[in-house]
């Protein structure tokens, strides 16, 4: 697997006419919208391993022993990939939501 196939976040815009229907839900969408561009950045600036190991186990769902056979990795390489991915993402969004 490369990390041409990994899966992609999708940027969701506004929907026509959806703000306008619903007061106030402009700047939900637009909020929101804004911390999946966050996430998908920081997705892609993590390194291809970690970006394979995060699509393994959610897009595909596969356990950790399963993508570690995948990978050729062990099982807690695998977990040690998937925690440093998942505290690379944090930090990239915890700023934002802090303030």
């Amino acid at each position: 697997m490369t990390s041409a196939e990994v899966t992609t976040i999708r940027e969701p815009g506004l929907g026509q006419g959806d703000a306008e229907e619903r007061p106030g839900r402009e700047s939900a969408e637009s909020s929101r919208a804004a911390s999946v561009r966050e996430l998908a950045a920081a997705v892609r600036a993590l390194r291809e391993q970690e970006q394979l190991v995060l699509s393994l186990y959610y897009k595909d769902e596969l356990t950790t022993r399963e993508v570690g056979q995948v990978l050729g990795l062990s099982r807690s390489a695998v977990r040690r990939v998937h925690n440093r991915a998942l505290a690379q993402l944090t930090a990239a969004v915890a700023p934002r939501q802090a303030a």
